[in-house]
């Protein structure tokens, strides 16, 4: 999975997914800021087709450590 904020100039973040059951995965992605971001899902299925899937996550809060 690849993050990008919805403007320029921003590093991307990554995650791997991870199977946790037969045809479901599930990954963390730690999104480095506050604000708009896109997500893409890059699947390779068997057999190497490859296909992206995207969707966006709007408003990302900052975290607010424990304590």
């Amino acid at each position: 999975m690849e993050g990008n904020m919805s403007h320029a100039g921003m590093v991307p973040v990554f995650a791997d997914a991870s199977e946790i059951e037969p045809g479901r995965y599930q990954a963390i992605m730690k999104l480095s800021m506050a604000g708009d971001w896109r997500v893409i899902v890059h699947v390779t299925w068997s057999g190497s087709h490859k296909e992206d899937d995207e969707f966006e996550i709007k408003g990302v809060e900052p975290q607010i450590p424990a304590g």
